[in-house]
């Protein structure tokens, strides 16, 4: 179950930001909190969809910003009004990569939008993690997590 969720969050790692609609209004921003360290990176992506919920390269839009603070500001750019959930991890070491223990537990930060808890089945469900955008600016706070 843990070495699932680190799986998934793993699949979370984001090379450059995606290309969004140039017409759409509305710029979504996450606000992530409880950062334990200010080095490396929070890289993110966004979904739309249950079908493409933590699927690697089927994301909406991503983001990538070096961590400097406490809390990290990294935006997705313009978007579409619509339902989207998102998922990051905190690559403390810049390595591309979510660290694990022994037993799978995640070492480095990782949320989920809405805070939306991890279960002993893995991570939530798009449902549990989804929000509503609307035209105007938005943002998503989250607060980073260290291990289940």
């Amino acid at each position: 179950m843990r070495a699932r969720i680190a799986m998934v969050v793993v699949t979370l790692v984001v090379a450059s930001p995606a290309a969004v609609d140039a017409g759409a209004e509305g710029r979504v921003v996450v606000e992530v909190h409880g950062l334990r360290s200010v080095r490396g990176q929070v890289r993110a992506g966004l979904f739309e969809h249950t079908g493409t919920w933590l699927r690697e390269g089927h994301e909406r839009a991503r983001c990538r910003v070096d961590v400097t603070a406490r809390i990290a500001r990294c935006s997705f750019g313009t978007l579409p009004p619509g339902r989207y959930a998102l998922s990051l991890m905190h690559d403390e070491d810049g390595d591309g990569e979510l660290d694990r223990d022994f037993f799978g537990v995640p070492t480095e930060g990782f949320a989920f939008s809405n805070d939306a808890p991890v279960g002993l089945g893995g991570p939530p469900s798009f449902e549990r993690a989804c929000f509503a955008h609307r035209e105007e600016d938005e943002i998503v706070r989250v607060a980073a997590r260290y291990g289940l």
